[in-house]
């Protein structure tokens, strides 16, 4: 009887302890699978078709969003048909008398999506003919970024009739398709005939080119589509829709004034109605679009700017009330950074600076622009001789807060260079701190090296770009029409470069946009196939016929 006792005890806690061990299920995989139709009556492709209503099954419940833009039937119908669901099955109710002999397309667009995680049906459609055949014939091809060269996925072909170009911009496509990951595209079941095709970059999903940051892509020319199929590529481009404009103009603190536009200042012609005699310069942000007005004048409480842009009758004079010197001005040094990320020396306040690259200028950015620099309080030594060298030292020219110091640095070389207090004095009158650098260069053997023949055999001259990666511009070298150039790229360091051209007709010597309105095309912009990747140590030899 003990033991009998003993024994339940034990089983009492065993199942304790296996209640306590239970875990939480995991719930499995997640859901990536969208909605699928299983049935149609109709079914899909019917001809003859004769009925008002669609019925549609799938294999899960599922929800709709967005019935009113998402859906697109082509041709247009006259009134808006009844879209609803009933369990697993959707019911579309026409509501329309039918033309006669017409293939009719609904394409649902991304308004089909399930329930839990909102996987969205793409590129789903039904097909029906009031006649005794379903339009077949079709057109493919692909859109891409004209200033990256980048596919574009998610964008939307649009085919419409030709004839009224204003369709385009007051009513939804007729036929229309969305680009995949690879930024291809297909539409089906087009009648035979003429079309107007376009691309856009639909932000806000409602089909119509609309908004200011929507990009565009259009041809030229009329599609016709007949028996033989047809391939496009589609550029999307940016247009410049942004009228320029004042946005504000306002003192921040002593000697700085900041006016913002709405757009890049380039064609923004903007004067200083004060004493021509006071040390003032403009500063243009990294986007172009704010200008900082620096000045030194104790005196001055109000100052005036002459702005003018678009045309000759868009002349703004603006008042800035200024701050007085003693009001905020109280820094007592102009402190400035190195165009590099350097380490401390051990113990020491001198900075470390390694594989410095030898045809890099070094460029010291203050906080204050310059008014005066002393070459004398720089102490600037070449390896461990301590010899002396003088390089150039100079204040930028388009931005006085940058001082450069250029020199043919030499392979695998270590420099000390030492910036003595008050070698630098700013418009203000304030100056810098001493400050120490160490640098190492890197060796000739850590670099490539590109020789490049390029043959332009168009008529209109060529931008030619040398660009990182990610698109940073590194060179650019213009090539004149019906010419053959050669060109060397040296001490590139290991990494992927892109070389691309930009027809520049109007050889104003920069890339112009396109025009919907106008039917400007972008200027065409043209790319080397594929990546160019550079070795250490290693010479490439490329050519590009650009015929």
């Amino acid at each position: 009887m003990q033991k009998l006792s003993v024994l339940y005890v034990v089983f009492i806690a065993w199942l304790i302890q296996s209640c306590a061990n239970q875990v939480t299920p995991t719930g499995g995989e997640k859901d990536v699978t969208p909605p699928q139709p299983l049935s149609f009556s109709p079914k899909n492709k019917s001809t003859f078709f004769s009925v008002d209503e669609i019925e549609i099954q799938f294999d899960e419940y599922f929800q709709t969003t967005d019935i009113f833009n998402q859906v697109v039937i082509s041709p247009p119908l006259d009134n808006q048909p009844e879209i609803k669901v009933k369990g697993k099955k959707l019911i579309i109710k026409l509501n329309n008398t039918l033309r006669d002999s017409t293939t009719y397309t609904i394409n649902f667009g991304e308004s089909i999506k399930d329930i839990t995680e909102n996987n969205v049906l793409e590129n789903f459609t039904y097909v029906f003919s009031t006649g005794s055949y379903i339009d077949s014939l079709s057109i493919s091809g692909n859109v891409v970024d004209i200033l990256t060269g980048v596919n574009a996925e998610k964008a939307y072909a649009v085919l419409y009739p030709a004839g009224d170009d204003s369709l385009f911009l007051i009513s939804k496509p007729y036929y229309f398709a969305k680009t995949n990951e690879s930024g291809s595209f297909v539409i089906n079941n087009i009648k035979e005939g003429n079309y107007n095709i376009y691309a856009i970059e639909d932000q806000n999903f409602n089909f119509y080119y609309d908004l200011p940051n929507e990009r565009i892509a259009f041809s030229d020319s009329i599609i016709k589509i007949d028996t033989n199929a047809s391939t496009i590529t589609l550029q999307l481009f940016s247009e410049d829709k942004i009228r320029q404009k004042l946005l504000s103009a306002k003192s921040y603190r002593y000697g700085q004034s900041k006016i913002a536009f709405g757009k890049n200042t380039r064609d923004v012609q903007i004067t200083f109605k004060g004493e021509q005699n006071i040390k003032s310069f403009f500063e243009k942000n990294i986007t172009g679009d704010t200008l900082t007005f620096w000045h030194r004048d104790i005196y001055l409480t109000e100052h005036t700017f002459q702005i003018q842009y678009d045309t000759i009758d868009t002349i703004i004079n603006v008042a800035v009330k200024s701050f007085p010197k003693d009001s905020v001005f109280t820094k007592n040094k102009n402190t400035f950074r190195a165009n590099a990320e350097p380490t401390q020396r051990g113990n020491s306040t001198d900075k470390l600076i390694t594989g410095w690259d030898m045809k890099k200028n070094i460029q010291l950015t203050f906080l204050n622009p310059l008014d005066s620099i002393f070459t004398d309080q720089f102490l600037i030594t070449e390896d461990s001789l301590a010899q002396i060298i003088t390089p150039e030292i100079k204040i930028d020219s388009l931005n006085k807060k940058i001082l450069t110091i250029n020199y043919n640095w030499q392979s695998g070389k270590k420099y000390f260079i030492h910036i003595n207090r008050s070698a630098t004095i700013d418009i203000f009158g304030l100056s810098n701190d001493s400050v120490s650098y160490y640098i190492q260069t890197k060796k000739i053997e850590d670099y490539g090296t590109i020789n490049f023949d390029i043959t332009n055999s168009k008529p209109f001259p060529l931008l030619l770009q040398f660009m990182k990666k990610d698109n940073t511009l590194l060179q650019e070298k213009i090539i004149y029409a019906n010419t053959n150039t050669s060109i060397t790229y040296n001490f590139l360091l290991p990494d992927k470069y892109i070389f691309r051209a930009i027809a520049d007709r109007n050889n104003n010597g920069k890339w112009d946009t396109g025009n919907l309105s106008e039917k400007k095309q972008p200027e065409q912009i043209y790319y080397y196939p594929g990546e160019v990747t550079t070795k250490a140590n290693w010479e490439m030899q490329l050519k590009w016929d650009l015929k």
